[in-house]
């Protein structure tokens, strides 16, 4: 059995672990997260119906053939 130096050593040891365990876990969390932060909305067209087919098909003519 472990003195008690020993033990307050491993639990500080433990302890250590943790907290940089749960610092990696925000990182990650934030890394993953950061794309859908910045994104931009790029289906935001206020048409629809016949007008949204319209502007689909005489906008620019390399875009839809």
């Amino acid at each position: 059995m472990p003195s008690g130096q020993e033990r307050a050593l491993l639990q500080q040891h433990a302890l250590l672990a943790t907290k940089y365990f749960i610092q990696l876990i925000g990182v990650a969390a934030t890394l993953y997260q950061q794309p859908h932060y910045w994104s931009q909305p790029y289906h935001n067209l206020a048409l629809t119906g016949a007008a949204w087919v319209n502007e689909l098909i005489h906008s620019h003519p390399d875009h839809i053939l």
